[in-house]
């Protein structure tokens, strides 16, 4: 069993915390995603769990066994970085066996099957006899992730490994990868700061911000309903809208002209979220929000208006045939099973 437990995980730089007493755990076989702005303390806690890094205090466990005391060479973990970190003098055999060599493991008539094996499900079996020199960034990518399954480790840790490549590339390496990665049946953590790498790749999602795990839950749970104001701002191109609701009676809740059910006993005034795509044109004078349109994206699949209210902005994504034009004003409903409300003073979610 791989699976990964972290129990109240504390780092500070000086004066700096980086991570606040966190706590998590990553189930066996499971692909877990770290996701968060720079400095949020993702990668800290990656190198944590790497050995690379000694927590202040916590402890750090890979099915029965306690690794934080261990060093790195005996936790069983291999790691991919950013920058590849592939050896230049070396072929890509080389590079691919060298882990299995530092360790001994296995003949050398083995460590060719096993790197064949690996080059084979990374698809650079034709590669093997060349430097890494001569490839590509995507296949010195592929290099990396290579040699890490090559040692069969227990847990594999990736530190934002697509972040160097185009757009083309990183579509599909991330289209691969979870494939490769469930096959190989390893128990993987992934950083990075890329929500689309995040929700098309987990099987769970770590939302991580100042040094604290704000959330740890499904992609989809995530992007429906998300415990704080920054996890619905930061999920989400574009990101889930706020508005401020005051309450007119118990569970009754006014936003402008528009009046929606909502929390009973939250207060005077709460903040309202709903994504961009749930919001829904309305004709005639059917209570709505009512806003003038500022700027129309068309985006191929669907257009995005940016519409100035009262107070504030709000942003509608509709049907790419939609007649939408800056200046003209625009009438929108929430869909009613889609709201999610937060309390402004704790930023946090509260239930309808």
């Amino acid at each position: 069993m791989a699976r990964i437990l972290v129990k109240d995980i504390k780092k500070t730089f000086g004066k700096f915390v980086a991570l606040k007493s966190v706590s998590m755990e990553v189930a066996d076989r499971e692909f877990t995603v770290l996701l968060g702005p720079s400095g949020c303390g993702k990668t800290t806690l990656l190198r944590i769990i790497a050995g690379l890094e000694s927590a202040d205090q916590g402890e750090v466990w890979i099915g029965e066994r306690r690794i934080d005391p261990l060093p790195p060479r005996a936790r069983n973990i291999a790691m991919v970085f950013q920058n590849y970190a592939v050896f230049p003098h070396m072929t890509v055999f080389d590079n691919i066996a060298f882990g299995l060599r530092m360790q001994k493991l296995g003949s050398e008539e083995e460590i060719r099957r096993t790197v064949e094996w690996a080059a084979e499900l990374m698809h650079i079996e034709s590669q093997l006899d060349k430097y890494t020199g001569q490839l590509s960034g995507g296949q010195r990518q592929r290099v990396a992730v290579a040699r890490a399954l090559a040692v069969r480790p227990q847990v594999l840790l990736m530190d934002e490994p697509l972040s160097n490549l185009d757009a083309l590339l990183r579509l599909e390496m991330r289209a691969e990868l979870k494939t490769i990665l469930r096959e190989s049946r390893t128990t993987t953590i992934y950083v990075t700061h890329d929500q689309v790498e995040a929700m098309s790749l987990a099987d769970r999602i770590a939302v991580m911000h100042g040094g604290e795990i704000e959330q740890y839950d499904t992609p989809l749970e995530i992007y429906r309903n998300p415990a704080t104001l920054f996890c619905g701002g930061f999920i989400g191109s574009p990101p889930m809208n706020f508005l401020e609701a005051r309450a007119v009676a118990p569970g009754r809740w006014r936003i402008g002209d528009l009046e929606l059910d909502g929390p009973r006993d939250a207060g005077s005034r709460l903040l309202m979220g709903v994504r961009p795509e749930d919001l829904e044109p309305v004709q005639g004078e059917e209570p709505a929000l009512v806003g003038t349109i500022q700027v129309v994206e068309p985006l191929g699949s669907h257009q995005l208006a940016i519409l100035r209210l009262d107070g504030g902005s709000l942003r509608f994504a509709g049907d790419a045939d939609l007649p939408l034009r800056a200046g003209e004003t625009l009438r929108l409903r929430p869909r009613a099973d889609r709201l999610r409300w937060f309390d402004p003073g704790r930023e946090r979610a509260i239930r309808a």
